[in-house]
């Protein structure tokens, strides 16, 4: 579990552009490969339907944290994260915040 956080970079205050894209990309599919392939049948299995919540969460908690991470690296206020829930706009925060250089790159 530990390398896991690690991994996502939530085991620090701050995240390098490199680990963020990747980070974030792996999560991103992950949560959208299992929400679409889950999705059908949880009209028939009520369990599954709070299984594709439960993930869906996840992943934004994860997409936030993240995001938190990299602001600090960069030297934004974390409240500019707000954006990655602006539709359109968080796509092109998310191109930003893959190419701005920060403290650890």
């Amino acid at each position: 579990m530990q390398s896991l956080r690690h991994f996502l970079g939530l085991d620090s205050q701050t995240i390098g552009r490199k680990k963020y894209l990747i980070a974030n990309l792996i999560v991103h599919v992950t949560v959208v490969v299992l929400v679409l392939a889950l999705a059908p049948l949880a009209e028939t299995i009520a369990p599954l339907t709070l299984f594709i919540v439960f993930v869906s969460v996840s992943g934004a908690y994860i997409g936030v944290a993240t995001t938190i991470r990299r602001l600090r690296n960069i030297g934004l206020n974390p409240w500019w994260t707000a954006l990655l829930f602006v539709p359109f706009i968080s796509f092109l925060f998310f191109i930003f915040l893959c190419v701005k250089k920060g403290k650890v790159s």
